[in-house]
């Protein structure tokens, strides 16, 4: 037992001092060949510091089994995450052969070699929630961008309509908002999309481009009837004007809707909890004493 300890540790040492010779010249030499980007902070700890470890020969094997047709569906899911900088799609493949391939191999190697006895079943179950964390951790993201999105489009569109009734352009206007609106994924994207027009697409890309990336029912409705207006040539702050009435009355109906909706929610919790307890602090004295005042009466 004491011989297989010594040599692990022995083992442990080797390899971490190799790892950590190797690590830079690893990264520097994958992100020459694979064209990696530079490192930007993450939030999510799972993926700070598995990129430490992906980036080498597993970034490889990710060039090897990313299709282009994968590689366009993981770019869109990432692109509607806003995380396109963060993990890009070769990366992304990496990270999930590390988690759902490599961890479990690792850990069935220590569970033999320590003899630690490690459930084989649990070992999978870890391999299959690792290879679908990083997309679940993505759908989060998407999710939360979304969300900021919707909150912040009704003033958005309101600053819109006010520099457009006061005499400004549709592209004057979006420049207004950039510059005096707090800083959000919406006012982001918008800023790209005079980048775009500022680079030559014509407006009704950019516009679409915009659509395309956010992946919102709300976005696309209101990208199609800014376009159609654009086409048409109808005043573009009336169809602002127009849509901002229309979000405000839609954002009052849930709002209408999620106290409904509330009402009836709290009615399991006061039903099954916190009656009971009423009747218990109520009944509860009155019912002892009857049982244990009688049982002494009677003795």
């Amino acid at each position: 037992m004491l011989l297989w300890v010594g040599l692990g540790l022995i083992f442990f040492t080797v390899f971490w001092l190799v790892y950590r010779q190797m690590q830079n010249m690893l990264a520097d030499a994958t992100k020459a060949t694979l064209g990696v980007a530079e490192d930007i902070p993450v939030n999510s700890l799972v993926l700070k510091y598995s990129k430490k470890l992906y980036r080498g020969f597993i970034m490889s094997i990710a060039k090897g089994v990313l299709k282009e047709d994968k590689e366009k569906k993981i770019k869109r899911k990432l692109v509607t995450a806003g995380a396109t900088e963060l993990l890009p799609p070769l990366e992304f493949m990496a990270f999930k052969i590390l988690l759902g391939v490599f961890l479990p191999i690792a850990m069935f190697a220590y569970s033999f070699v320590a003899k630690a006895g490690l459930n084989p079943l649990m070992i999978v179950g870890i391999g299959i929630f690792g290879w679908f964390y990083p997309n679940l951790w993505i759908k989060g993201l998407k999710s939360k961008r979304q969300k900021d999105i919707s909150l912040a489009l009704p003033f958005v569109i309101d600053m819109l309509t006010l520099s457009t009734e006061a005499g400004m352009d549709f592209m004057g206007a979006i420049q207004k908002v950039v510059e005096k609106a707090k800083v959000s994924p919406l006012v982001l994207e918008l800023e790209r999309v005079l980048k775009e027009v500022q680079l030559g697409a014509s407006r009704s890309d950019a516009l679409r481009n915009f659509a395309w990336r956010v992946d919102l029912e709300i976005i696309s409705s209101f990208v199609a009837i800014l376009i159609t207006a654009d086409q048409m040539g109808a005043s573009i702050g009336t169809v602002l004007r127009a849509q901002s009435d229309l979000l405000r009355n839609e954002r009052f109906l849930k709002a209408e809707k999620a106290g409904a909706a509330a009402s009836q929610k709290i009615l399991f919790p006061l039903i099954f909890l916190i009656l009971p307890a009423v009747f218990i602090m109520i009944f509860g004295p009155v019912v002892l004493s009857f049982v244990y005042g009688g049982g002494l009466a009677g003795g």
